[in-house]
């Protein structure tokens, strides 16, 4: 806790400040589409610039999806599983073994994660992986630039116009594709090629962070992820649009109080500068784990139970973290009993993971845990008596 009459280092961990905003985005793109396309019927009097704004959005969507589809075909190639999907407005997630699907307010743009099963020439499988999309998209534009030199397509606006912009967009998709570029915060398909290629630091520092998705994918909670692989991956790349991942591995693997309170604090403030769909990822864990600090090394159970409910989906992290949220909260708060039962139901979840030496080393730290709140527990009994 700071001291009275000086400022808090963490101010927004401390509630002292407010959340940082997302930096203002356009999302009128849809409606002024909408209001211009309108417009442009009632004074060209013709419905035929419909056809042009759908068309458009049609072939988009559909170069969109053939690169995705390049990316998980090359993947599936070398043993690498589809973990999330984004088609225009469309997403999909593997959460939890099951795949949810999720609406966005973009009409364009892709994205996919192929995840590991197996931590086994990984180097070689992602540049597979990540070079399929942009080999199909000028493979297929190609193709669709020979099929406009046929008579019966190119001699044909209907069908000649269509596979024309199909090919421009195509090639466009590829070239594009293999610069080093990045597209609404995210590192292009080049970006990475040249890690994974040319810089020993970064490769590492890919294959780490796929390592590690791996494990999520597998609903293993972080406290069981492989330290080494954590303290690879939270090396800052270009590959990401913000310290944010950096700082939440430091956070982790932090056992000094204080220095995780500063990168706590710095993960609260970069939520608002990820892309969207990653912000909407990790805020609740965030959120969960400020909660757990505030009660255990800050004993104040206002602003723990405040972090706590501002987690509105906390289905989205890990059960054991949303169990050790609650548990802290009850110890913080001096409801020892509903903290032994809760901590005892959290053990037996921990029961339930397959053996190994990071689960036996968490199954001992939850006990420890249990016979801190019990000594608690018969301290204040015998302050009542």
């Amino acid at each position: 806790m700071p001291e009275p009459g000086l400022s808090s280092k963490t101010p927004i961990l401390d509630l002292e400040q407010p959340l940082p905003l997302p930096p203002k985005t356009r999302k009128s793109g849809p409606k002024a589409v909408v209001v211009l396309t309108v417009i442009a019927v009632f004074v060209l009097k013709t419905f035929f610039i419909v056809v042009i704004v759908l068309g458009y959005l049609g072939i988009s969507l559909a170069v969109t999806a053939i690169h995705e589809f390049g990316h998980w075909l090359a993947g599936r190639c070398v043993g690498m599983r589809l973990s999330y999907l984004v088609i225009g407005p469309v997403k999909f997630m593997l959460q939890s073994g099951q795949w949810r699907v999720y609406r966005r307010s973009q009409f364009t743009g892709g994205l996919i994660l192929m995840s590991l099963e197996k931590v086994r020439r990984v180097r070689r499988r992602l540049i597979v992986t990540v070079a399929g999309g942009p080999a199909i998209s000028l493979t297929t534009g190609a193709i669709a630039l020979l099929f406009c030199r046929a008579e019966r397509v190119g001699g044909n606006p209907r069908i000649g116009l269509p596979v024309a912009a199909f090919a421009i967009l195509s090639l466009l998709a590829g070239i594009l594709g293999l610069r080093n570029l990045k597209f609404r915060g995210y590192a292009g398909d080049g970006v990475i090629l040249r890690m994974l290629s040319s810089s020993y630091e970064g490769a590492k520092q890919q294959i780490a962070a796929h390592a590690l998705q791996m494990l999520y994918n597998k609903g293993w909670d972080a406290s069981l992820w492989n330290r080494r692989w954590m303290s690879m991956a939270s090396s800052p790349t270009e590959a990401h649009p913000t310290t944010f991942h950096s700082d939440w591995l430091h956070y982790l693997l932090s056992d000094d109080p204080l220095s995780a309170s500063e990168h706590l604090e710095r993960c609260l403030a970069g939520l608002a500068l990820l892309p969207p769909d990653q912000r909407e990822e990790n805020t609740d864990q965030v959120y969960l784990e400020a909660s757990v600090f505030m009660a255990l090394h800050r004993n104040d159970p206002h602003k723990a139970q405040t972090w706590f409910e501002r987690a509105k989906h906390p289905d989205r992290a890990s059960p054991i973290l949303r169990k050790k949220a609650k548990i802290a909260l009850n110890y913080t708060r001096e409801n020892y009993d509903l903290a032994i039962t809760q901590l005892d139901q959290g053990l037996s979840l921990l029961e339930q993971l397959p053996p190994g030496i990071r689960v036996q080393r968490l199954i001992s730290s939850w006990k420890e845990w249990r016979s801190l709140i019990t000594a608690k527990q018969r301290q204040a009994l015998s302050i009542l008596q």
